[in-house]
């Protein structure tokens, strides 16, 4: 019923995590390791090859470092896809708009819910059990890429774009994009809880993957999925929220960040991009 699709740093995946996910999906699955242990592939040509090994109707996407938190996770995908015809890709987490300059889901206001850990936090196996029957969905534009779900069929019109992108960050605003260009609906589904073991890496090559993005998806952008009106007001917001930064000498140099998830994305793609920002 759902094939699902890990690209791994190592021949195979933790056995616990192989376990949580037998616990918990509550539905008939195959898993799909890609061993990208001497780095061969990027995340996009790893998740290309999964959808070509792939045999289950629909395909989900995760990180080797996700544990799942809630029992029947499985049954509320594939209800949720059989339910809603026009729905192209579920998230845990994501956001409603993607604005003209952005460095990741978290630019606009946040839709969903995981539990975030530190890498060092001891990886538990108990979860919640869920006996939820019915998809608790929320509309969004761009979902985070630790968990992807889609119907394989989307695969037919849109793929992993490993052509303009290398290495492993953009692909899931790029997918996300994909999917609204092909006329389907991005949705978050709120009663599926994951725990994340990783921060993730604000560096040079993700700065890079978000420009990529811009340039490629720059005529269709801004994007969202609430009021006109609402989408300039948070756009506003947020382009104030990079120029007052820029302003402010101090902030490149301010461990204040560190208190702040928010601010922690602002401060590296700011010190990174600061010449592209004012003077490109």
């Amino acid at each position: 019923m759902i094939s699902i699709i890990i690209c791994s740093t190592k021949q195979d995946i933790d056995t616990i995590i192989k376990e949580n996910i037998s616990n918990t999906i509550g539905v008939p699955y195959e898993l799909i390791i890609i061993n990208n242990s001497n780095n061969s592939y990027s995340i996009f040509s790893a998740y290309n090859e999964g959808i070509r090994r792939s045999q289950f109707p629909i395909l989900c996407f995760i990180h080797e470092d996700i544990i799942f938190r809630s029992s029947n996770w499985g049954k509320l995908i594939y209800k949720s896809f059989e339910t809603y015809k026009s729905l192209g890709m579920i998230g845990v987490i994501g956001a409603t708009a993607i604005f003209e300059m952005s460095w990741g889901w978290w630019s606009a206001p946040k839709v969903g819910n995981i539990i975030q850990s530190d890498k060092k936090t001891r990886i538990k196996l108990t979860y919640n059990i869920c006996n939820d029957e019915t998809p608790i969905l929320k509309d969004a534009v761009i979902c985070d890429g630790l968990f992807l779900a889609f119907p394989k069929n989307i695969f037919k019109t849109i793929s992993f774009d490993d052509n303009t992108y290398v290495g492993f960050h953009g692909y899931d605003m790029d997918i996300s994009m994909q999917v609204l260009a092909s006329g389907y609906k991005i949705a978050i589904i709120d009663n599926i809880l994951i725990e994340h073991y990783s921060w993730g890496n604000i560096g040079e090559e993700y700065i890079d993957a978000c420009y990529k993005f811009y340039n490629k998806w720059k005529n269709v952008l801004p994007i969202s999925c609430v009021n006109e009106k609402t989408q300039e007001i948070l756009q506003e917001n947020y382009l104030k929220d990079i120029f007052r930064l820029c302003s402010k000498k101090k902030f490149l140099n301010s461990r204040l960040w560190h208190f702040n998830e928010r601010l922690y994305h602002i401060y590296y793609f700011i010190k990174n991009n600061i010449n592209k920002l004012m003077f490109q």
